[in-house]
């Protein structure tokens, strides 16, 4: 039973690599290499230009490829959405809301203040 979860989890990481991350290092120009290092093994990602990789893709590693483009190109736009709408919901909460419950709050304060004079009032007639 031990075996065959290796077996699967093996052949799960081995597809994840061939699918996506090998087109994400083709997509990116990189080569990963293994090394020695004073530690063990290392590995190091190296630069170079993979165009003719890149046109060979087909089935799942072309589709990765398209969808990291597409999150490159759109990547931006939403930073600056997300950017606006946090700014606008700082200003509602900010400006709105806490005028709104400071006024609130004063009424409150302003209604015990009223309470108290009353009850002094109260207190210096008899």
């Amino acid at each position: 039973r031990e075996i065959e979860k290796f077996r699967n989890n093996l052949s799960w990481k081995y597809q994840l690599h061939q699918y996506i991350t090998e087109a994400q290092t083709i997509f990116e120009s990189r080569y990963e290499l293994f090394i020695f290092a004073p530690r063990g093994i290392s590995k190091i990602s190296i630069y170079a230009p993979r165009n003719q990789e890149l046109a060979q893709l087909s089935g799942i590693p072309l589709g990765v490829t398209l969808i990291l483009e597409f999150r490159d190109a759109i990547s931006p736009r939403i930073q600056s959405l997300v950017g606006f709408l946090g700014t606008g919901i700082v200003f509602v909460l900010t400006q709105v809301i806490g005028r709104g419950l400071g006024l609130v709050g004063r009424g409150i304060l302003q209604g015990i203040g009223s309470v108290s004079l009353t009850e002094k009032g109260q207190r210096k007639n008899k």
